[in-house]
C-alpha cells in the first residue's frame, strides 16, 4: 500500500502531508455469553504524520479497541486500517510497535515519535 496523502490550506498556501493512521469504516464487535457488544462501528478517521490526537470518549466507547487495531494488536471485523501507509503488521514487522507498543501513552518524547515525523 503507498502511502497516502492529505491535503489543506495554511496560511492561505496548500501544503501536503502524509498519512499516519487513517481508519476507513473500521469496526469491532465481542461476543460472549450470547452477548453481542459492538465497541466500535464503522469509523473514519485519518490523522497526518507528526499530528497530535486524543481520543475521548467515556467507557465502552471504543477508544481501546480502536488503539489496538491501530497498533495490530487486534483486527478489525469490517473496514480497513492503515499504519504509516500499510497494515499495521508491516509497522509491527518493522518494529514501530515494540517502540509504540505502551497503549494510550504515545507522547512526543517517546522513542518513537521520530517514526511519526
Amino acid at each position: 500500500m503507498r502511502s497516502r496523502r492529505s491535503r489543506g490550506i495554511v496560511a492561505g498556501m496548500q501544503i501536503e502531508k502524509a498519512i499516519g493512521v487513517e481508519l476507513r469504516g473500521a469496526a469491532k464487535t465481542y461476543r460472549t455469553a450470547g452477548t453481542v457488544v459492538h465497541a466500535v462501528r464503522g469509523i473514519d478517521v485519518s490523522i497526518d504524520r507528526g499530528e497530535t490526537v486524543a481520543l475521548l470518549g467515556p467507557n465502552g466507547a471504543g477508544k481501546s479497541t480502536t488503539i489496538d487495531m491501530v497498533l495490530g494488536l487486534i483486527s478489525p471485523d469490517a473496514g480497513t486500517v492503515s499504519l504509516l501507509g500499510g497494515p499495521p503488521r508491516d509497522a509491527v514487522a518493522g518494529g514501530w510497535s515494540e517502540r509504540c507498543s505502551r497503549r494510550g501513552r504515545l507522547s512526543a518524547t517517546s522513542r518513537c515519535a521520530s517514526w511519526l515525523r
